[in-house]
């Protein structure tokens, strides 16, 4: 990684830095420092709000970790195509369903995650959201799936019905999809 630092910067404002690092680094890089500066902020939020403390190790481990899963989940080719170039736009429901996006994140060093999901209607209207902690995680795929459970449980219990469900984790989709077909197979 490129250092975008100067004596000219040194005492510049943040939005300056940043800036200049934006224009000095190239996306990728600068996309890595975006991502442990969050990781700092996310420590000094933990110990200022919950008075939970880190070490300088475990911020800088959980912050690389984070990133690892960004990339692989975010950045990982599909059938020869970059999936940084596909462009996903989310798209309203038919009139009379809502829809409810759904997502699972995973830390690997932890097994801790989160579940989170939005219920829009057909003019894309946010009508609920929800999200929260998960620990005891065994893979991405543990989150996304619980992710699906609760969303679904909140819909059962508060009527947002009929629905369709929507992720970003195929794979999960296309299991959750294998599992509810119908079984046409013969018992003999």
């Amino acid at each position: 990684m490129a250092v975008c630092y100067g004596p000219q910067l040194r005492h510049s404002s943040l939005h300056l830095w940043l800036t200049s690092c934006a224009q000095e680094l190239f996306a990728f890089d600068f996309g890595t420092l975006i991502f442990l500066l969050y990781g700092v902020w996310k420590e000094r939020n933990e110990r200022i709000w919950s008075q939970k403390k880190g070490t300088s190790c475990d911020v800088i481990l959980n912050s690389v970790s984070r990133l690892q899963e960004f990339r692989f989940h975010n950045l990982k080719e599909t059938n020869g195509v970059s999936r940084r170039h596909k462009v996903v736009r989310w798209s309203a429901p038919p009139l009379g369903l809502l829809k409810i996006n759904v997502d699972g994140s995973f830390n690997h060093v932890t097994g801790q995650g989160g579940v989170e999901f939005v219920i829009r209607n057909e003019t894309g209207a946010m009508l609920v959201g929800g999200a929260c902690p998960v620990y005891g995680l065994l893979s991405p795929e543990h989150g996304e799936l619980l992710a699906c459970k609760k969303a679904l449980a909140f819909a059962i219990d508060h009527s947002f019905l009929p629905a369709i469900m929507e992720m970003d984790a195929l794979n999960v989709q296309c299991q959750l999809m294998d599992a509810t077909a119908p079984n046409t197979e013969k018992i003999v």
